[in-house]
């Protein structure tokens, strides 16, 4: 866990950490996974991450919320990835975060949170004394689930506006990711904005603050399921016997074992340090570069996880593939490697050579 620029852990942050993980260590069960997985809304376990306020932790205290900064409520981020939880925990903390910097009170229940390449394609538009919004966007995580979609519009002048929006006036198709996880396509026919607060504040990116922000959340989950995997994996090793001895005492295997903390270390540096640079001024590029290195290492993590298995981590009741699954899928939303990628080197090619070393050592 990254320490703050004064080189220390905040008491806010220890405070979300240790009740996010008591939280999910006694009430994530494998069971919960199960049913959530078969279409069951996990009602209690919302109902206990409401009362202890981490959907609102990265909201100001004036509004309701906790106070915490981004990177001190990426920590919740991170133990809901470590516990595999299903519950859109991280898309309603983001949300509710982003409404506040569009000036919103947050909102009570599950948010989806629609993002669509930091390039708006949700138009707003006045009808009568209202204004509207229309457009589509596909694989809205938990969107059947939630209350309100909270999305970034943009008027015929090219203002950005932070919306929330009612799921029961749009129109869904649902669906779900290789995890088992909602992802709805979510159509805008015109849907009514009813909210009480509402402005175009200037000009605003907060099409691209919406797409790194939900990049670095993925980074933050990603980084907590492969810390599990890998603790997992250690204490395999020295569970499995075979020819005679524990399956960690085979050189071959053991060297897998390193490679993976490797990926896992730089997963998570990569991870903290994004969030913190992203927290200390909003749109940063960091935070593309961070889903890019923790994409990459979720890839090599979940396939030596898997080989150092062998047979047992494709069964159902071993916990290994409600990790594993989430990294195939959370590795491609909120833009892929390939997405990441070709934008840092847009960016680079852009400021030219002169520059390259610099950008590139920075």
């Amino acid at each position: 866990m990254l320490p703050n620029q004064k080189g220390v852990v905040s008491e806010t942050r220890t405070l979300l950490r240790d009740t996010a993980e008591r939280l999910f260590d006694a009430h994530c069960t494998q069971d919960l996974r199960v049913r959530a997985e078969a279409g069951e809304w996990p009602a209690a376990l919302w109902r206990l991450v409401a009362d202890v306020g981490l959907d609102l932790a990265a909201v100001p205290e004036a509004l309701g919320g906790s106070e915490a900064s981004l990177s001190d409520a990426a920590v919740v981020m991170r133990m809901a990835g470590r516990h595999a939880v299903p519950l859109p925990l991280v898309e309603t903390l983001v949300g509710n975060w982003l409404l506040a910097q569009g000036g919103q009170r947050p909102l009570e229940g599950p948010l989806a949170l629609v993002a669509v390449g930091g390039d708006p394609t949700l138009m707003l538009s006045r009808r009568g004394f209202n204004w509207v919004v229309t457009g589509s966007a596909k694989h809205v995580p938990w969107a059947h689930l939630a209350t309100r979609v909270v999305a970034v519009a943009q008027d015929g002048g090219g203002r950005q506006a932070v919306v929330q929006l009612p799921v029961q006036d749009c129109a869904l198709h649902l669906s779900s990711n290789q995890a088992g996880e909602p992802r709805d396509n979510v159509v805008f026919d015109a849907v009514r904005i009813d909210s009480d607060v509402f402005a175009l504040p200037g000009r605003h990116d907060f099409a691209t603050m919406l797409l790194q922000i939900g990049a670095l959340a993925r980074c933050q989950q990603m980084a907590g399921a492969m810390e599990w995997i890998l603790e997992r994996c250690c204490a395999y090793a020295g569970e499995r016997v075979q020819f005679g001895k524990p399956i960690g005492g085979f050189q071959a295997l053991q060297h897998m074992v390193a490679v993976m903390a490797t990926q896992v270390s730089a997963a998570s540096v990569a991870a903290d340090a994004a969030m913190e640079a992203f927290s200390n001024g909003h749109a940063n590029p960091a935070a593309g570069y961070a889903k890019a290195r923790v994409g990459e290492a979720a890839g090599e993590v979940a396939a030596m996880a898997h080989q150092l298995h062998g047979a047992m981590g494709y069964s159902h009741e071993y916990p290994l593939h409600w990790r594993s699954r989430r990294l195939w899928a959370w590795r491609d939303e909120f833009g892929s490697e390939r997405f990441w990628n070709l934008r840092a080197g847009k960016m680079l090619a852009k400021r030219g050579a002169a520059n390259f070393w610099s950008d590139l050592a920075t």
